[in-house]
C-alpha cells in the first residue's frame, strides 16, 4: 500500500472488516421504521421474488408484535414497530392493543413495590420479565393463556380506576374498560362482563345497555347478567329490549362514520404512493388496475370537497354587515337555512361581532374547534383590531390554521385581554395545556394575584408534562370526527407560551413587575417545560432583584440570550455603574450571578478605602496603616482576586504613596505572600522579583535604623518590623516538618545555581553590616531555611548560618572535624565562647532542676549508658557540635536540635537522617522505651525543640498510659510485661510517672485525656468487666496526679465526679479492693467519704485495715474523723481502727470523752447515795484511768496527768457520796469555797488539783490553822504545797483582816513565821503583828545587820 492506511480503507476493510447483515429487526430495535421497512423490502426482493407474499407480510407482522411486547419499556420501539406495520399496509391495532395491555399490567404490578432501592429495582425487573413472558405466551397459544392475561388486565383496570378515584360505573371507567374490549376481541375471548356486573349491582340500566351496544355484546351474556339488578322491573324492562335488538358487528358500527371513510380515503391515497414508488405489489395484489381505480376515486372524492367548501366560502363572502340579521333567533333562522349551518353560524359572529354565534357553532359535531375558536376571539375583539387582522387575513374562519391562532393569541397578549383568552379557550380547549398558562397571565398581569399565579404555572407545567407523556391526546378516548382533540401540538405551547413570557419580560411595566414575574417563573422552575434552550430565569430573577434594589434601569431584551454579545454589553455595563456609584458588594454580586470578572470591582473599592484614609489624619499613623494594607489583603482574599493583581495593586502604591521602606518592604512582603498562596502560571518571575525588591527595602529600612535616620511619617519602626514565611513553608519549630526541613541543607546554594540578578549583587560593608542584622533576626525568630535564602540572594556570609551549616554537615556525617572550614575549626578549638557572650542556658531538665550546660557537661557518661561502645569519632562529634553550639550566637534554637537529634541517634543506634525524616511520635516512643535513666531529660529536650504541640505530646502519652495499663492488667503480673513494650510501667514509682507527665508543658491536657479514656473505656456498658474497672481505677488515679501536678483546681474537681461515679460501678460490682485502691490512690479522704460509706454499708470497713495499710497516715486520720463524725456511737469500730494502727492518743481522746459525757449525765440529776451513782461514778473512773494509760503510750504526759487528776476526783466523789458532799461538775466559785473551808487537806488538795484553783491555798491555811488550830491540816499542808515568803505574807494579811481573833492564833502565827526563810518578809511580818520577841531576836541575831541597813 502506497498510501496511508486508514480504517475504511476499501482493501483493509475487505481482508480485515467483519461483514454482519443486518435485518429489519436490528432497525425495529434502535426505532427506526424507516430503516426497516427498507430492510425488508431489500431482504425479499434479494431472495428472488419480484413480489412480497401476504404469508411474508404477516410474518413480518408477528415478528414486529413479538419485538414491540418484548421492548414495551422502550417507547420508541414500540412506535417504530407500529409505523412499520402501518408501512407494511396492515392495521396496527392488534398490536398497539397488545402493547397497551403489557404496559397497563405491567404498571399495575410495579405500583405497590416497596423496600429497598435495589430491592425495588430487581421486583420491577422481574415483573416486567414476567409480563412479556405471560403476553408472548398468548401471542403463540392464545386460548391457553388469554384467559390469564384477561384476568391481569381487568384487575389492572379496576386498580387504575380506583387509583383514579373514578366511579365503578362512570363514563371515565367505561373509557377504560374498552382496552379489555379490544383485547377480547382481537384476541377472540369473549367480552369481559367486569362493567356490565358494576352496572347491574348499582341498578344503572343505562351504561348497562349503552356500553353492550357500543361494543355488541351477545345476547346470551347479557341475559346471564340480568339477575345481578336488584330491580326486578328493571330486569324485566331489560329482557325485552335485548331480545328486540337488533345485533350489529363491532366491524360494521365502526364503517358509515366520515372519520372512517376518511381513513379509507387517506389509505387509498398511501396505496398510491406506494405505487407510484413501485411497490404496489407490497399488499399481494398483482393487478395495476386496481390502484388506478383507488387513484380516479380519490380524484372524484377531492373534486367534490373542493365544490362543498367552494359553495360553503362563497355564502360566507356573502355575509354583510348591512344584511345581516339584527337579532339571534334571525342569526339562528338564517343559519338554519344555509348549507352549511355551523359556518354560517361562525361568519355572523365575526361580522356582527358576536361570540354567542361561534359557541352555538361549536355545538354542531361537524364543526372543527380551531375555526369556532378563532371566530370567539375575532368576535371578542374591538372594531379596529378586528378590522386590521381580517384585513391581514383570510375573512374565512375555516381556512384559519394554527398559524392564525398564534397571532389572535399574540393580538390579545398585547393588548392584555389575557382574562378574555383564557375565556376562549375555557370555553373551546377546556384540556387544552395551554389554559392554566393564559389563566396563570391573567392572574398575574390583570388581578395581580401573584399567589394564585404561582399555582397556575405549576398547573401548566403539570399539564404540559402530561400532555407530552399521553402522546399529545385530549383525554382518555380516542379522537372522534367532531374534531374535539386538543387544538396544536407541544412545540405549537412551548411556542405560544415562551412567546408570552418574553412578551412581558420586554414590555413590563416597570422593572418590579418584571422582577415578580422572574421570581414566580424561578419558584415554578418552568424551564424543563420547553424542549429548546430558554433563559435562566433564576439567574435573571437574581439580577433584577439587584436592579430594584439599586435602582437599575436594565433592559432584559438584551438579558435573554446569556451567549450573545449583547448580554455581556449589558452586564459590564450594569457592573460599571454600581462600581462609579461605589455600590460594590452589588456588583461583585451582579458580575457573579453574571458569569463576570469581578476582580476590579474590588481593586476598586479598595482603592477609594484607601483614598479616603490618605485624605484623613489617620494616614500619619503606621498602626493605622499597617491595618489598613492588612484590611486590603483580607478584601483580596476574601473575594478570591489574583495574585498578580494584588500584587500589582500594592506595587502601583509603592509607587504613589511614597513610604518609608520598612512600609515598602510590608507591601512587598504582601505581594509575595499573595503570589506564593495563588500559585499561578507564569507568576515565579514576578515572585523572584518581588522577593529581591523586598529584602532590598527590609535592607535599607535596617540601615537607616542602624545611622538613627528618623522616618518621615514619625511611626514607630515596630509597627512593620515583621518577618513572615511563605505558606506552608517549614521555617519555624512549631511548624509541620521542621525535622525532615533541616535535612535540606546540607550544601550551601552555588553561585551557578544563581540567577542574573543575584549573580550581580554587591554589598558595601554598611550592607553587610544591615543584612547581619536582618539574618539575626531571622535565625532569632527560627526561620533558617529564609535565612539560607536571604544569603544566597545577596552572596553573604554569615558565621552563625556557617556554625549551624556545620552541625548539620558534621551530623549528617557529610564531613569530619578534619573537614571542616578554617574558620569554623578556629571555633572549635577556642577554649571559651568570645567574651562579653552570656552563655545560653537550655530548658529546664526533667526535674526542672538540670540545666543544659550540666546536662551537656554529663554527656559522656549519659552517652555511655546509652551505647555499650562508643565510637571515637561520634565522640568527638559530640565535643564538637556541643562546641559550636555554645559560640552559635543566632540560630541557637537550630543547632540545639541538630544537636538533640544527633544525641538521640546514639542512644537509638540510628542515622541521624533517619532521627529527623522520621515521625515525632516514633523517635519519642523509641526513646521513652529505653532502659537509660537520662532518657526522660533528653526527651524533654527533643520536645521543646520538636514540632509536636502539647496536646498531641498529651495524646500520645495517654495512649502509651492506656495501653500499658491494659497489657498490665491483662497479663497480671508487671514482670511478664516486656520493659521494652511498655512506656509506662503502672508498678514503678510515682516518680517514673512524675517524669513522664512532665514531658508535657501542662500537665493538667494529659489528665484530661486521660479522664477522656475513662469515659471512652466505659462506653455504654452497664457492667464493666474487672479489667475494664481496673483500668479506669488507675486513669483516674494518674489523672489525678496530673491535674494536681499542673494545680488545676477545676481538673481535680472534675476527677472527684468521675470518681463518685466509679465508685457506684464499683460497688455494683464488688469490687472493694479497687475501690480502696481508687480511696487511697486519691487520697483526698474527706473529699471521697462516700467511699467509707460504701464500705460501711456493705460491711466491708474491714479491709481498710489490711496488711500495709498503716503506711498511709493520712488514711488513719481521715478513718478515725470518719467515724466521729458520722458514727460516734460505733466505738467498736473507732477502737478497732485506732487499735489497729496504734493510735493511743485518740483511744485516750475516745475514753476522755465517754467519761465527760458521763459526768455530763450526773450533772443533770442530783447526786444520791446509790448503786447506780456508785456504778456510773466507778465506770467514769475506769475510762479516765485507761485514757490516762493511753495517753503514756503516746507519750502525752500534760493528758495523762489531767485524766489521773480528774479519776482521782471522781474517786473521792464516790467515796464521800454518803456524806452528801458535791466535789464533780463544781463551778469555780464553789470549787474556791470547797477548798478554803474544808477540813481535810488531802481532799481539798485533789479537788484543787482537778480544778486547777492553786490561788486558794492562803485562805485556807488561814481557815483550817491559824483560826481553827488544825496542826494537822498544817502539817499535811507541808508535805504537799511549799510555804513561799508570798503565800505565807498573804495568809498573814487575811488573819489581820479578822475582826474576831481566837486567843490561841498567835501561837498558830508564830509557826507559820517560823516555817518563812525570807528574813525580810518575817521581820516586816512580825513588826506588823507586834511580836517583839521575834523582832528584837532578830535583830540580835546572825542577819541583825542586814535588817538595820535596809529598814533604817
Amino acid at each position: 500500500m502506497r498510501e496511508l492506511p486508514y480504517f475504511s480503507h476499501p482493501d483493509l476493510v475487505t481482508k480485515y472488516a467483519p461483514v454482519v447483515s443486518l435485518r429489519f429487526t436490528y432497525y425495529l430495535r434502535q426505532g427506526r421504521p424507516s430503516f426497516a421497512f427498507l430492510s425488508f423490502l431489500a431482504q425479499e426482493l434479494d431472495s428472488g421474488t419480484t413480489t412480497v407474499t401476504k404469508k411474508r407480510v404477516n410474518w413480518a407482522y408477528r415478528v414486529a408484535t413479538v419485538l414491540a411486547i418484548r421492548h414495551v419499556s422502550n417507547e420508541q420501539v414500540v412506535a417504530g414497530c407500529t409505523a412499520f406495520v402501518e408501512m407494511l399496509g396492515e392495521d396496527s391495532s392488534h398490536l398497539r392493543t397488545q402493547a397497551q395491555v403489557t404496559h397497563t399490567i405491567l404498571r399495575h404490578r410495579n405500583s405497590g413495590l416497596s423496600g429497598s432501592t435495589e430491592d425495588r429495582r430487581n421486583s420491577a425487573r422481574k415483573n416486567e420479565q414476567d409480563t412479556i413472558d405471560l403476553m408472548l405466551s398468548c401471542l403463540r397459544r392464545p386460548r391457553s393463556y388469554g384467559g390469564q392475561v384477561l384476568s391481569c388486565l381487568e384487575e389492572a383496570v379496576m386498580a387504575s380506576i380506583l387509583r383514579e378515584k373514578h366511579a365503578s360505573v362512570s363514563f371515565e371507567a367505561a373509557l377504560q374498560w374498552n382496552l379489555v374490549l379490544l383485547f377480547c376481541h382481537h384476541s377472540r375471548l369473549p367480552y369481559s362482563t367486569c362493567f356490565l356486573e358494576a352496572c347491574a349491582r348499582d341498578d344503572q340500566w343505562l351504561p348497562f345497555i349503552w356500553f353492550s351496544q357500543m361494543h355488541q355484546y351477545p345476547k346470551e351474556q347479557l341475559h346471564g347478567l340480568l339477575h345481578k339488578f336488584k330491580s326486578r322491573p328493571l330486569r324485566e324492562h331489560l329482557h325485552y329490549v335485548i331480545e328486540n335488538a337488533q345485533a350489529k358487528s363491532l366491524e360494521q358500527s365502526s364503517k358509515p362514520t366520515s372519520f372512517a371513510r376518511a381513513q379509507g380515503v387517506q389509505r387509498d391515497i398511501r396505496s398510491s404512493l406506494y405505487t407510484r414508488i413501485g411497490l404496489a405489489k407490497i399488499t399481494g395484489e398483482t393487478k395495476e388496475h386496481d390502484s388506478s381505480s383507488s387513484e380516479e376515486e380519490d380524484g372524484h372524492l377531492a373534486a367534490d370537497e373542493e365544490d362543498e367548501i367552494r359553495v360553503t366560502d362563497d355564502e360566507v363572502f356573502s355575509v354583510k354587515v348591512e344584511s345581516a340579521p339584527d337579532d339571534v333567533f334571525g342569526v339562528v333562522y338564517a343559519a338554519v337555512t344555509s348549507k352549511c349551518q355551523w359556518k354560517s353560524l361562525l361568519s355572523h359572529s365575526i361580522v356582527l361581532r358576536n361570540p354567542l354565534f361561534a359557541v352555538l357553532a361549536a355545538s354542531f359535531p361537524e364543526s372543527t374547534r380551531l375555526a369556532c375558536l378563532s371566530s370567539w376571539l375575532v368576535a371578542m375583539m374591538d372594531p379596529v383590531t378586528s378590522e386590521e387582522f381580517l384585513a391581514q387575513h383570510d375573512v374565512v374562519a375555516t381556512r384559519w390554521t394554527l398559524i392564525e391562532l398564534r397571532i389572535l393569541v399574540d393580538i390579545f397578549i398585547k393588548k392584555s385581554w389575557t382574562t378574555a383568552l383564557a375565556t376562549g379557550f375555557d370555553i373551546f380547549q377546556m384540556d387544552s395545556p395551554l389554559l392554566p398558562f393564559l389563566m396563570f397571565y391573567a392572574e398575574f398581569k390583570e388581578r395581580k394575584q401573584y399567589a394564585a399565579s404561582r399555582k397556575m404555572l405549576e398547573s401548566f407545567k403539570e399539564a404540559m408534562f402530561a400532555f407530552r407523556q399521553n402522546g399529545e391526546k385530549s383525554g382518555p378516548g380516542p379522537v372522534q370526527p367532531d374534531a374535539s382533540y386538543i387544538l396544536g401540538n407541544i412545540d405549537w405551547f412551548e411556542q405560544v407560551s415562551y412567546s408570552a413570557i418574553c412578551l412581558q419580560l420586554t414590555r413590563g411595566r416597570n422593572q418590579y413587575e418584571t422582577m415578580l414575574f422572574l421570581g414566580v417563573l424561578e419558584q415554578v422552575n418552568i424551564a424543563p417545560v420547553f424542549s429548546f434552550p430558554v433563559p435562566d430565569y433564576s439567574q435573571l430573577h437574581k439580577l433584577y432583584q439587584i436592579a430594584v434594589d439599586t435602582g437599575l434601569e436594565l433592559a432584559c431584551i438584551d438579558l435573554l440570550e446569556s451567549a450573545s454579545s449583547e448580554y455581556q454589553t449589558a452586564c459590564k455595563t450594569a457592573v460599571v455603574r454600581l462600581k462609579e456609584r461605589s455600590l460594590y458588594d452589588e456588583a461583585r454580586k451582579f458580575a457573579t450571578i453574571a458569569g463576570l470578572d469581578h476582580q476590579h470591582v474590588t481593586v476598586a473599592q479598595v482603592t477609594e478605602e484607601l483614598s479616603e484614609m490618605r485624605s484623613g489624619s489617620l494616614w500619619r499613623s503606621a498602626a493605622a496603616r499597617r491595618k489598613l494594607w492588612q484590611n486590603c489583603l483580607d478584601k483580596f482574599r476574601q473575594h478570591q482576586v489574583q495574585g498578580s493583581v494584588i500584587a500589582d495593586f500594592f506595587q502601583t502604591q509603592i509607587n504613589e504613596c511614597g513610604l518609608e521602606k520598612r512600609e515598602e518592604a510590608y507591601l512587598y512582603q504582601l505581594s509575595h505572600d499573595s503570589l506564593w498562596e495563588g500559585l499561578e502560571d507564569g507568576t515565579e518571575r514576578q515572585r523572584e522579583d518581588i522577593y529581591i525588591r523586598l529584602w532590598r527595602c527590609k535592607l535599607e529600612a535596617k540601615l537607616q535604623q542602624i545611622q538613627g535616620l528618623s522616618p518621615k511619617l514619625g511611626q514607630p519602626e515596630e509597627v512593620f518590623d515583621f518577618v513572615d514565611s511563605k505558606p506552608g513553608t517549614p521555617n519555624t519549630p512549631t511548624s509541620p516538618q521542621w525535622g525532615r526541613h533541616l535535612l535540606q541543607y546540607g550544601v550551601m546554594p552555588q553561585p551557578g545555581e544563581l540567577s542574573q540578578e543575584q549573580r550581580e549583587v554587591t554589598l558595601t560593608d554598611m550592607e553587610k553590616q544591615g543584612l547581619d542584622e536582618l539574618l539575626k533576626e531571622l535565625l532569632g525568630a527560627g526561620q533558617i531555611q529564609e535565612a539560607f535564602k536571604l544569603a544566597s540572594v545577596f552572596q553573604h556570609y554569615n558565621r552563625n548560618l556557617a556554625i549551624i551549616l556545620s552541625c548539620m554537615r558534621l551530623a549528617k556525617g557529610e564531613v569530619t572535624v578534619a573537614e571542616l572550614d578554617s574558620d569554623i575549626r578556629t571555633l572549635v578549638f577556642q577554649t571559651s565562647p568570645p567574651t562579653g557572650r552570656i552563655r545560653r542556658q537550655s530548658l529546664n531538665s526533667m526535674a526542672g532542676q538540670m540545666t543544659h550546660s550540666q546536662s551537656l557537661s554529663s554527656l559522656p557518661g549519659f552517652l555511655a549508658s546509652a551505647v555499650e561502645a562508643t565510637d571515637p569519632d561520634r565522640e568527638e562529634t559530640v565535643n564538637t557540635l556541643e562546641k559550636l553550639l555554645n559560640h552559635c550566637e543566632d540560630g541557637y534554637f537550630c543547632c540545639l536540635r541538630v544537636f538533640t537529634a544527633y544525641r538521640i541517634s546514639m542512644v537509638l543506634g540510628m542515622d541521624y537522617e533517619d532521627v529527623m525524616a522520621s515521625d515525632d511520635f516514633t523517635i519519642l516512643e523509641m526513646l521513652l522505651v529505653q532502659t537509660n535513666p537520662h532518657r526522660f531529660i533528653l526527651a524533654k529536650d527533643y520536645l521543646k525543640t520538636g514540632d509536636l504541640s502539647d496536646a498531641a505530646v498529651a495524646g500520645f502519652l495517654s495512649d502509651a498510659i492506656v495501653h500499658s495499663l491494659k497489657i498490665f492488667n491483662s497479663s497480671g503480673d508487671a514482670s511478664s510485661t516486656s520493659s521494652s513494650d511498655l512506656i509506662f510501667h503502672p508498678a514503678e514509682g510515682a516518680t517514673e510517672f512524675s517524669n513522664l507527665v512532665r514531658l508535657c508543658h501542662d500537665p493538667s491536657m494529659l489528665g484530661d485525656r486521660l479522664l477522656d479514656a475513662v469515659a471512652a473505656l466505659a462506653g455504654n456498658e452497664a457492667d464493666p468487666s474487672q479489667a475494664v474497672l481496673s483500668i479506669q481505677t488507675e486513669l483516674l488515679i494518674r489523672a489525678h496526679d496530673c491535674h494536681s501536678l499542673a494545680c488545676n483546681m477545676e481538673g481535680i474537681s472534675n476527677i472527684l465526679r468521675a470518681a463518685r461515679v466509679l465508685t457506684e460501678c464499683l460497688a455494683r460490682a464488688e469490687e472493694f479492693p479497687l475501690m480502696i485502691r481508687l480511696l487511697t490512690g486519691v487520697g483526698r479522704y474527706s473529699e471521697m467519704s462516700y467511699i467509707f460509706d460504701a464500705l460501711k454499708q456493705n460491711h466491708q470497713f474491714e479491709l481498710l485495715l489490711r496488711k500495709g495499710m498503716e503506711k498511709e497516715d493520712r488514711l488513719k486520720v481521715a478513718m478515725l474523723d470518719y467515724l466521729k463524725r458520722f458514727h460516734s456511737t460505733d466505738s467498736d469500730s473507732f477502737t478497732m481502727v485506732a487499735l489497729n494502727f496504734t493510735m493511743y492518743r485518740e483511744i485516750a481522746q475516745m475514753l476522755e470523752e465517754c467519761a465527760y459525757r458521763q459526768l455530763a449525765k450526773l450533772k443533770t440529776q442530783p447526786l444520791e447515795n446509790s448503786s447506780d451513782t456508785k456504778t456510773s461514778l466507778e465506770k467514769v473512773v475506769q475510762y479516765l484511768s485507761d485514757a490516762a494509760d493511753s495517753y503514756i503510750k503516746d507519750n502525752c504526759m500534760r493528758h495523762a496527768q489531767s485524766c489521773v487528776k480528774q479519776a482521782r476526783l471522781v474517786a473521792l466523789q464516790s467515796h464521800l457520796l454518803s456524806s452528801g458532799v458535791h466535789l464533780i461538775n463544781l463551778s469555780p466559785t464553789e470549787a474556791s469555797m470547797f477548798i478554803r473551808h474544808h477540813a481535810r487537806f488531802t481532799e481539798a488538795y485533789i479537788v484543787s488539783d482537778a480544778y486547777n484553783r492553786r490561788t486558794d491555798w492562803a485562805a485556807a491555811l488561814c481557815t483550817n490553822f491559824l483560826i481553827n488550830g488544825d496542826m494537822k491540816y498544817f502539817t499535811e499542808f507541808k508535805n504537799y504545797v511549799k510555804l513561799t515568803p508570798s503565800l505565807i505574807s498573804e495568809t498573814v494579811e487575811r488573819y489581820e483582816q479578822l475582826a474576831n481573833k481566837p486567843s490561841h492564833s498567835l501561837q498558830q502565827v508564830q509557826k507559820l513565821l517560823s516555817c518563812c526563810r525570807d528574813v525580810k518578809v518575817k521581820y516586816q511580818l512580825a513588826k506588823d503583828l507586834g511580836m517583839k520577841e521575834i523582832v528584837t531576836k532578830m535583830e540580835n541575831g546572825e542577819c541583825g545587820a542586814y535588817l538595820l541597813d535596809i529598814f533604817l
